[in-house]
């Protein structure tokens, strides 16, 4: 999972917190 492209499948609060490294 990379800046939260795959994170985007399982939830989209995830996906913000993927994106930022957090």
């Amino acid at each position: 999972i990379v800046g939260g492209y795959e994170c985007e499948a399982y939830s989209k609060p995830y996906q913000v917190s993927i994106n930022l490294g957090y």
